[in-house]
């Protein structure tokens, strides 16, 4: 089912099917629910192969859609499958299998009714095989030579045009992959037997390759059409938009919408009233299935996602016409077999009627020996014959083997060269490109030597100015934008200095809760522990060389302060520098507009004062040019204070860093010193609690406190 890849239906969605194996990834979905192929024809098999695990059949070059297609059913749906299964009629089951006749004279024994199906599979099989063979074999010149005259026949053809409708409508390649299918199966059946897979052997995979590059170049052609109509639409809806109307580009739009939508309508009605009409017939001419045989079945489950080439009109377009094309085959294999069954009967009734007479002639048993002889001999041929078929068969899937692999060549060289050319587009651009800028280069030369300047080179000089002019205001803008965006940084900086003020103060508000805390508490060791009094004063020393250090870090930190308050002016300088160089920009543009005034005023006294003009805009052109060289080395001279203050900042960063860090480090010290201080007092204690007379006054300290802390919980 790769075959509609190439061949979509509508407009819109063509793109969708540029890539060879946009088909293949919605069959891997399929794998993945849990979709499975069906066996060939119409009777299911119970040991059914999924598309991973068996081989494909080879798709002609240029009809990829003339696979073979059979038709199933579902719990009441319809779907397509691909490929025969080579299977024995015995190991199947009953599904979609004639109903016998009623009427008198037409019943047969079961045994009959399945060797008739087993021959008429084989015969579908070996014609399948041949038509599929004569296709990959045809001769590439002979085909387009009489694709012209042969219209008149393809349009005839049984089942060709009842899949078209909206579905074929524009679709040119579609038409000329159908009338080389339809010609080729002519060609099949009008040399029939054997000899119809068996073509002239001079004909080489490179007539196949250069058929196969022709009609890739109508589809690209198809394509390249239906891109350049969506662009003129998309152009018109620019247009509506451009000029301000709103409602006119999108009822553009919508109309375009409702077109697409229109067209997919007609498409599902007729997919809707061909699946009906089908599966009217198909329900009148075989019996329903039991719950066991649909129970073996192994098609489209009943939930899950649903594969998108059952909705895709894309997909259906060529799928129906390809249905379309294997009934009325089907129908005329029938047809076919009918026939050939009539005669058979015919042939059957004289052989036994001949066979009667010549028994009557003859009398005697050796006419029975001789019977039985002549049917082992018989037997024999038609073994010689199936084994021939089966030489045949394998030679064939050598060859679909071979044209495999050549397709996969062909391929990869196409791919190829599609690279390569658009390595020679691109290269291409790039040469235009480049002559563009020369030419321009040139034009410029021509005007700076030319020894007298025309109207028109006048006008050309006074474009060429006023581009500069406007390129100089959108650099002044962006510069202009950077220094905002770099102003905006140092506030979001200056932001984030403050909350870092902030924690800094917090921080040190905790670190003197905590001291005013060893405070209280060395007075009541001092009131408790008389005998270590020597010990607490120690601590006192420590405790005060600790808030001078701690006073020389909030110095240090007030410091920091003030030089970001400096920062904070020196940017608020930079600021009123930033605004009087937006002011003297100002300025300079209502200069400029002034001279453009009177730039208009010379071009219409430019017959008289042209020279005199000429020479003001040179003398303006080079004060001009000072002007912007002034305006440079400010923006210099800017650039390099900003820098400086982003050093300074930096400076100021890597100073409270510091100060975090001697923080960081005192506050250590002191947790450290006050651990060891408690570790001192608690082992005072317990050497006092062996003195008998302190040890009750100090239980009952320690419950006091814990009483305290309690509380204080």
């Amino acid at each position: 089912m790769t075959a509609p890849a190439a061949q979509g239906g509508g407009a819109e969605n063509d793109g969708a099917f540029s890539d060879p194996e946009s088909s293949l990834y919605d069959y891997q979905q399929m794998e993945e629910a849990g979709y499975s192929s069906v066996g060939f024809g119409t009777w299911p098999n119970e040991n059914r192969r999924s598309y991973s695990d068996r081989e494909r059949a080879p798709t002609p070059p240029f009809v990829k859609q003339a696979a073979t297609v059979g038709v199933t059913s579902q719990a009441g749906g319809m779907y397509h499958i691909l490929e025969p299964e080579d299977e024995d009629l015995s190991d199947q089951d009953l599904y979609a299998v004639p109903m016998k006749g009623k009427g008198p004279g037409k019943k047969k024994s079961s045994q009959t009714t399945l060797d008739e199906d087993a021959t008429s599979m084989d015969r579908t099989q070996r014609d399948v095989r041949k038509a599929m063979q004569a296709v990959h074999d045809m001769p590439v010149e002979e085909t387009m030579m009489r694709l012209s005259e042969n219209r008149q026949a393809s349009a005839s053809y049984p089942g060709s045009s009842s899949g078209r409708g909206t579905m074929r409508k524009g679709d040119h390649e579609a038409e000329l992959k159908e009338e080389a299918y339809v010609y080729l199966k002519q060609q099949m059946d009008s040399q029939g037997g054997s000899g119809s897979g068996r073509l002239s052997s001079r004909h080489t995979p490179r007539g196949t390759a250069s058929m196969s590059m022709e009609l890739e170049v109508h589809r690209l052609k198809e394509e390249n059409q239906q891109l350049h109509d969506e662009v003129l639409n998309l152009r018109k809806v620019a247009a509506a938009i451009r000029v301000g109307d709103q409602e006119g580009a999108q009822t553009i739009l919508q109309n375009h919408q409702l077109e697409e939508l229109r067209e997919e309508n007609e498409v599902m009605k007729n997919t809707v009233g061909k699946l009906n009409q089908e599966l009217s017939r198909y329900q009148a001419q075989f019996r329903p299935l039991s719950d066991e045989e649909q129970s073996r079945l192994q098609g489209l489950p009943s939930d899950g996602p649903v594969p998108s080439w059952l909705i895709n009109k894309r997909y259906l377009a060529p799928l129906f016409l390809a249905y379309d094309d294997l009934i009325a085959e089907k129908e005329q294999v029938i047809a076919h077999c009918q026939q050939e069954l009539r005669k058979l009967r015919e042939r059957t009734e004289e052989v036994v009627r001949e066979n009667q007479r010549l028994q009557l002639r003859g009398g005697g048993s050796g006419t029975g020996q001789l019977n039985s002889s002549e049917w082992q001999q018989l037997q024999e041929q038609a073994r010689l014959v199936l084994e021939e078929n089966q030489i045949l068969v394998e030679q064939v899937d050598v060859q679909q083997q071979k044209v495999k692999d050549l397709l996969s060549r062909l391929t990869k060289k196409l791919s190829a060269s599609e690279t390569e050319k658009e390595e020679a587009e691109r290269e291409l651009e790039d040469l235009r490109r480049k002559f563009k800028d020369i030419k321009h280069k040139y034009d410029h030369m021509v005007l700076d030597t030319g020894s007298h300047m025309t109207m028109q080179d006048h006008i050309h000089s006074v474009a060429d100015l006023k581009r500069s002019v406007t390129e100089e205001r959108e650099n002044l803008e962006r510069e202009r934008e950077k220094m905002a965006n770099k102003l905006k940084a140092s506030e979001e900086e200056r932001k984030q200095q403050t909350m870092a003020t902030i924690e800094l103060n917090a921080e040190n508000k905790q670190l003197r809760a905590e001291i005013k805390a060893l405070h209280r508490s060395v007075k009541r060791t001092q009131n408790k522990m008389l005998i270590l009094q020597k010990a607490i004063q120690q601590s006192e020393n420590k405790e005060l060389v600790t808030q001078n250090e701690l006073a020389n870090v909030i110095r240090i930190v007030e410091k920091t302060a003030l030089e970001r308050d400096t920062a904070f002016k020196v940017v608020k300088e930079q600021q009123q520098d930033c605004k009087e160089t937006v002011n003297r920009m100002v300025g300079n543009s209502v200069v400029m507009g002034k001279l453009e005034e009177k730039l208009k005023m010379y071009k219409i006294k430019a017959s008289a004062k042209l020279e005199e003009v000429a020479q003001k805009l040179k003398e303006q052109d080079e004060a001009f040019n000072r002007q912007r060289q002034e305006y440079e080395r400010e923006i210099r001279y800017l650039r390099l204070l900003v820098k400086e203050k982003e050093e300074t900042i930096a400076g100021m960063e890597g100073a409270k860093k510091e100060v975090e860090q001697d923080l960081e480090a005192m506050w250590q010290a002191a947790s450290s010193e006050n651990q060891r201080l408690k570790d001192i007092l608690r082992k005072s204690v317990y050497k006092l609690r062996d003195h008998p007379s302190l040890k009750a006054a100090l239980d009952e300290e320690q419950e006091l406190e814990q009483l305290v802390l309690f509380k204080d919980e």
